[in-house]
């Protein structure tokens, strides 16, 4: 759901509350998806760790405390 900023998700859906959405951006030339689960973050998703590793050394703070030892172990 896309709605933290919303008081029920109707008042983004149009009034159909039982509508829920996946918002997905994918490059294909660049071999990349970001995917928005919600305003507060996103995953991105690349076919090569080289080619979002700037991602990781720009935000590094951004990187939730629950997902940091996963995400470190892979760009380490």
């Amino acid at each position: 759901m896309n709605y933290e900023d919303f008081a029920h998700p109707s008042t983004i859906l149009k009034s159909n509350s039982q509508s829920s959405y996946d918002i997905y951006f994918i490059n294909l030339s660049k071999k990349k998806i970001f995917h928005l689960y919600d305003d507060r973050g996103c995953d991105v998703l690349a076919s090569s760790k080289e080619s979002i590793r700037f991602l990781y050394e720009e935000y590094n703070n951004w990187i939730l405390d629950y997902d940091r030892e996963e995400i470190d172990l892979l760009f380490k």
